[in-house]
């Protein structure tokens, strides 16, 4: 097993993984740190400033490490880099957002090869003037092929901040709830949080707000001997009629026929929400 300490940097680092998985642990000045699993397949871009470490605990990883160090004279890259931002507008917003760290996954593992490149590039020539317009090529060419992946993103990290928000206050008040409540509680509009709902969970906010309410109602019913009019008023239905029509659209059978058919089972509500936000990528 492996651990890192604790520590920042005034450069751009680009994390690989090339095999395996590792954790990375951001440390923010004013909040609780952040523990994410990064897969084979998968690379996080941490900005400057950012204080972080990783730990390893699977034997079998391999991570492949790139740091960017602005210098006098690098303006090629940086130039380049921007006109490759103002092309792709996910990109454009992630250097505009200047948040601490970004994850990406390498699907088509065009950006595993540019690393590769690079540092073997670096390990036989080092930065020797012969090879550097190759090293400024393949540059140029990972910083096409991060914005490739940037597409595929869809939000930067404050708009998965403004998700998780939203998806907290939904748990805490899905008995009573609007789309403009939610949205105040964010701080947002709520035209902003419908988008983001549709773009991120593919659904949109009543939908959700109905998985919420129906995965609450099954908890009450295998969890506890409530009474189906009283799951109803805790779940935010009007009557048990209001309550039946959902749950038969979702579940394919009515509340009884659902506590009658599953009376061995129970519910947690980390069970449910681990599945939006928690659940590891597809394979690579």
């Amino acid at each position: 097993n492996f651990q890192m300490e604790i520590h920042t940097h005034r450069y751009v680092e680009i994390m690989y993984c090339a095999k395996g998985e590792f954790i990375f642990d951001y440390f923010p000045s004013d909040g609780d740190p952040e523990h994410i699993t990064i897969y084979k397949g998968q690379f996080i871009l941490i900005n400057p400033g950012s204080f972080h470490h990783i730990t390893i605990e699977d034997n079998n990883a391999r991570i492949m490490n790139l740091e960017f160090e602005p210098k006098i004279g690098a303006a090629e890259q940086t130039a380049a880099l921007c006109e490759i931002s103002k092309m792709n507008g996910v990109l454009a917003n992630i250097c505009e957002d200047n948040g601490p760290f970004y994850i990406f996954t390498d699907h088509d593992l065009y950006v595993e090869n540019d690393i590769r490149q690079i540092i073997d590039e670096m390990s036989f020539n080092g930065f020797e003037s012969n090879s550097k317009l190759l090293m400024q090529t393949l540059l140029i060419k990972l910083f096409i092929d991060v914005s490739r992946c940037a597409q595929n993103v869809g939000l930067s990290r404050n708009c998965m901040l403004h998700l998780k928000k939203a998806v907290k206050y939904i748990q805490n008040n899905f008995h009573r709830i609007s789309a403009a409540d939610a949205a105040r509680a964010c701080g947002i509009s709520t035209a902003y949080m419908q988008r983001i709902f549709k773009k991120e969970l593919n659904e949109t906010f009543i939908s959700f707000v109905t998985k919420i309410r129906v995965h609450n109602a099954k908890k009450l019913l295998l969890n506890t001997n409530t009474g189906i009019d009283e799951i109803a008023a805790a779940c935010g239905y009007t009557n048990r009629r209001h309550l039946l029509t959902v749950f038969r659209k979702c579940e394919n059978c009515t509340p009884s026929a659902f506590r009658k058919n599953n009376k061995d089972r129970q519910i947690a509500d980390e069970n449910f929400f681990e599945q939006i936000f928690l659940s590891p990528p597809p394979p690579v």
